[in-house]
């Protein structure tokens, strides 16, 4: 992973309730969350981030067989 992989929340959001890498207002604090309507996020076990809206977000990519 590099860390221009990372997206902009601000740049672009991904599809509605798709599961993805957040990266909260602390980069430290990375974790699998989704975004549903315009800018509502939710952590993966579905309960609303107290951390509010991340700055940056990534797809999950399963890794390829060699």
């Amino acid at each position: 992973m590099k860390a221009s992989d990372w997206i902009k929340v601000k740049d672009r959001l991904p599809e509605d309730t798709t599961l993805v890498l957040v990266a909260w207002c602390n980069p430290d604090i990375v974790g699998m969350g989704y975004c549903y309507g315009e800018d509502n996020w939710r952590s993966d076990d579905g309960e609303y981030s107290e951390m509010a809206t991340p700055h940056y977000w990534m797809p999950i990519v399963p890794p390829k067989e060699d």
